[in-house]
Order: structure tokens, then sequence, then C-alpha cells
């Protein structure tokens, strides 16, 4: 069922609920969903700074690593 939120309301409203539990987790790395949402918001950050816009294209081609993750949540926010 949708609820009519983000994948970035989504990750904001679990890091508020759940900041201390693991929220992804691979062979190298295992984050809570505190420091997911720290990491997300820190690289967004970045690719604003950057002069990425809303509406633009980027392509990511990485393994099913965590950095896939951590670098496709803050193309959606």
């Amino acid at each position: 069922m949708w609820l009519g939120i983000t994948l970035g309301d989504m990750l904001d409203k679990s890091a508020d609920l759940y900041p201390r539990k693991e929220a992804l987790v691979d062979d190298r790395v295992r984050l809570t969903y505190a420091e997911l949402q720290e990491s997300v918001n820190h690289l967004a950050i970045g690719l604003i700074d950057l002069g990425l816009e809303k509406g633009d294209v980027v392509l990511l081609q990485l393994p099913n690593w965590a950095e896939f993750v951590l670098s496709y949540l803050p193309c959606k926010k």
C-alpha cells in the first residue's frame, strides 16, 4: 500500500523512530538508521554543492554494496 511518502521521508522517519537499529548491512559495512541518514544527507549536500539540481540525470553503476544505497538515496532526496 502506497503511503504517499518519499524514500527520503521514510529514511528520516525511520531514523527518528529507530536511530540505533541497523538499517544497512553488507560484508564490510553496518550502519544504523541515524548513521545512514547522516551519510545520505552529507552526500546530498555535496551533490547540491557540485551543482546537481532536481531533474538532473544521474547514472549509478555500482555492485550490490552499501555504497549503492549510500549513492542512490541522496539522489532521491
